[in-house]
C-alpha cells in the first residue's frame, strides 16, 4: 500500500504541471495599468503584473515588489486547471508509446519541479513583500487595472 503511495511515476502529471504553471506565471507576465487621474494631467498611473489577474507590483528599489499571496494562488490554480488535462493526456500517450520512459520522466518531473519551485520560492522570499492589496492607497482600486494593450491612458468619468 505505502509503496504504490510514493511511486513517483504516478505523480508525473501533477509535477509538470506544476512546473508548467509556475513557468507560464514567469512567461505570460501581462502587463495590467491602472491609471491615476488626479495626479498628472496625462494619466499617469500605476502597473501591476500577473496571468490571469494582476498579483505584483514593483516597488521603487531595482527588483522589489509587493505581491499578494491569495491572488498568486488563484493565478497557479487557474493555470494548472487548464494545463493538466493536456498534460495528463500528452504523458499517457508518450509513456504509452515509449514505456521505458515512465522512471526517467518521472524522476526529470521531480528534479525540475524542485528546481523550479524552488528558485520560484526563493525569488519570492527575497525580493517579494507580501500585502493584501497591490493598489496605491487613496490612488486607486484593484479592480481599476486592466491590461495595458486595452488601457489608453484617458481618465474614465
Amino acid at each position: 500500500m505505502l509503496g504504490r503511495l510514493f511511486d513517483i511515476r504516478r505523480y508525473v502529471p501533477a509535477l509538470l504541471t506544476l512546473v508548467a504553471a509556475l513557468s507560464a506565471q514567469a512567461a505570460l507576465a501581462l502587463q495590467w495599468w491602472s491609471p491615476v487621474c488626479g495626479l498628472t494631467a496625462d494619466g499617469g498611473g500605476f502597473h501591476a503584473t500577473g496571468f490571469p489577474f494582476p498579483a505584483a507590483r514593483p516597488t521603487v528599489m531595482s527588483l522589489e515588489f509587493v505581491y499578494m499571496p491569495h491572488v498568486q494562488a488563484l493565478n497557479l490554480i487557474v493555470m494548472a486547471a487548464v494545463l493538466y488535462p493536456v498534460i495528463a493526456v500528452l504523458h499517457d500517450k508518450v509513456t504509452g508509446w515509449l514505456p521505458a520512459t515512465r522512471w526517467p520522466l518521472a524522476w526529470i518531473a521531480l528534479s525540475l519541479a524542485l528546481m523550479v519551485g524552488g528558485v520560484t520560492a526563493l525569488m519570492t522570499a527575497e525580493l517579494g513583500r507580501p500585502t493584501l492589496s497591490i493598489a496605491a492607497e487613496g490612488y486607486e482600486h484593484y479592480w481599476d487595472f486592466r491590461p495595458a494593450l486595452l488601457a489608453d491612458g484617458r481618465c474614465r468619468d
